[in-house]
């Protein structure tokens, strides 16, 4: 019996480069702008985080106080006035806001997630979804408040359809977005939605939501990039072959991580991260399946809820979630109530307490009077 030359010897796969646990959420707070302030305005700070939660209205005005220097919630109001920042209904289902600029690439992108979203709950209704956005695009073609998209959506669906899917219908079949006052500091009454102006871009140009994930959010497991950006893993797949060449690395777990070539990925030496507070909803808690770069694992029932999926107002000490807090105003004073979501140091660090003091600061300016107040830690 003989044998043929032996083949070309098989290349090994490279060994990925191990993050620690604090060198993944170095990487992670470095890009969340949450291991310095960053001198940037809220475009530029929206587009560098693809999107921030906003079903709160006060949340990302919060969330850029906690990141950016010199903000003041006038600049994110003006910013909404003029259009370069838009309100919509995006990742997750849920509201957030987003540049104008990219809003076109995310929407696009998220547009096949959101029809079947819709199809799920109301399919069975006997009403066309493509005929529905169609004659829903051209009513909202004019700014129309929720009571009216409500007739409307009723007539066009000959009653089929449930009160509580006509928003739902423009939001998720349409590419439509608030008009302010909706997205303002205060404003967290019914909205006025218009449709997007311009073609959106086809789901298989997703590479550019994929990029603005790994930039804010990464580095991230293929699962979680398919997840927040709304695709089936083969659509993820191509959209980050078109993004090579990308870094691999791994985690403790030995999970692959993919990132962009260049992003920050600070070692664990020397790694400082300052007390911020962060809002409801804060988008760093939410955007991965593994959320222990930033959220204990013990915490993580305590401050997202089971049940509704409610996040609460966070604080973090040494770039971890560690407790929770709230501002309460009674005349020319507000108390900022820090209450620690366990033991542990750090709780009465002073940097506590001076971020606590700037966030109130922001939220209530002619304030004469903060107090801070740290509650007994709660051990759950």
């Amino acid at each position: 019996m003989t044998t043929g030359p032996p083949g070309p010897p098989r290349r090994r796969a490279p060994r990925l480069r191990i993050l620690s646990g604090r060198e993944l959420s170095g990487a992670y707070l470095a890009r969340q702008l949450l291991l310095q302030r960053a001198p940037i305005g809220p475009v530029a700070a929206i587009h560098r985080l693809a999107a921030l939660q906003a079903q709160y209205s006060p949340s990302p005005y919060l969330a850029l106080a906690a990141r950016l220097h010199s903000f003041a919630i006038a600049d994110l109001e003006r910013c909404l006035k003029r259009g370069t920042i838009v309100k919509a209904t995006l990742m997750r289902g849920t509201l957030h806001l987003s540049t104008a600029a990219d809003y076109p690439a995310i929407s696009g992108t998220l547009r096949r997630s959101a029809v079947m979203h819709w199809r799920q709950i109301w399919g069975g209704a006997g009403v066309d979804p493509d005929a529905l956005a169609g004659a829903l695009a051209q009513y909202l073609a004019t700014p129309r408040t929720a009571d009216e998209i409500r007739k409307q959506v009723d007539v066009l669906s000959a009653g089929a359809l449930p009160p509580r899917a006509a928003l739902a219908s423009a939001k998720l079949l349409v590419p439509t977005v608030h008009v302010p006052p909706s997205g303002l500091w205060r404003e967290h009454g019914a909205p006025t939605l218009v449709t997007w102006p311009s073609p959106l871009p086809p789901p298989e140009a997703a590479r550019r939501m994929v990029r603005l994930y790994l930039a804010g959010y990464g580095p991230a497991t293929r699962a979680e990039v398919a997840a927040f950006a709304g695709l089936r893993k083969a659509e993820a797949d191509a959209a980050l072959a078109a993004l090579e060449p990308l870094c691999r690395v791994a985690d403790a777990d030995g999970r692959e991580l993919i990132d962009l070539p260049g992003a920050p990925r600070p070692r664990d030496d020397g790694l400082f991260a300052p007390p911020r507070l962060l809002p409801k909803w804060d988008s760093a808690l939410l955007s991965h399946a593994d959320r222990r770069r930033i959220l204990p694992e013990t915490l993580r029932t305590r401050v997202i809820s089971p049940a509704n999926g409610d996040v609460l107002a966070t604080y973090l000490l040494d770039g971890a979630v560690a407790g929770s807090w709230q501002a309460d105003r009674a005349g020319d004073r507000v108390t900022v109530r820090l209450s620690p979501l366990g033991q542990g140091p750090g709780h009465d660090d002073p940097a506590l307490e001076d971020e606590a003091r700037r966030t109130a600061a922001f939220m209530e300016p002619d304030a004469t009077v903060i107090d801070v107040e740290l509650a007994a830690a709660n051990p759950g």
